[in-house]
């Protein structure tokens, strides 16, 4: 694999994307320092970097994250997540050796006045779906709001969508298709 991925990389590849405990496999090192793919590297990207500070626990690898530099110290880090707060921030930089002096932090709030968090205790079995009825019944007595519903699983999302579809109705169904179209042209 490690082979067709260096033939890959040297014809077109100019994005590469792997676990961090990667970093560490001989082959996957031997193949970082070949001269071709190493001048196309730009940056390493870590997604969700607050894992490289929770994951490193049960999976070493990741608190040594940082040690990609040792092979390419002169390659940008980019580090992002939604939940690094400061002294996790600081740890993550530590981990991933990013130095303060050169990095631009930005921060961005995901908070908006329009969006608002619920959190309802069941009162029925999770199998009859009848906790999400609020959802649309407001729908039903007035003008539809727009919501989102969030679910482990995408059959649980999709038993949830058929069973407040089936609420409304066919009429009631198109009014609202009609209604969303017409504020998204």
């Amino acid at each position: 694999m490690l082979i067709q991925l260096s033939e890959t990389f040297d014809r077109c590849c100019t994005r590469c994307y792997h676990f961090p405990e990667l970093f560490f496999n001989e082959r996957f090192v031997k193949l970082f320092q070949n001269k071709t793919i190493k001048k196309r590297l730009r940056r390493f990207v870590f997604d969700e970097a607050h894992c490289v500070l929770e994951w490193k626990e049960f999976c070493e690898e990741y608190g040594w994250a940082g040690r990609v530099r040792n092979y390419h110290p002169d390659i940008s880090i980019y580090a992002t997540s939604a939940t690094l707060p400061p002294q996790t921030l600081h740890e993550v930089r530590e981990i991933l050796s990013i130095c303060p002096q050169h990095t631009t932090i930005i921060h961005c709030s995901n908070k908006r006045k329009n969006l608002h968090l619920i959190v309802r205790r069941m009162k029925f079995a999770q199998s009859s779906y009848q906790d999400i009825q609020f959802l649309v019944q407001q729908s039903l007595d007035s003008s539809f709001k727009k919501f989102m519903l969030f679910c482990d699983k995408r059959t649980t999302c999709e038993e949830s969508a058929d069973y407040l579809r089936g609420l409304l109705g066919k009429e009631h169904q198109y009014n609202i298709m009609q209604s969303w179209h017409a504020h998204q042209s």
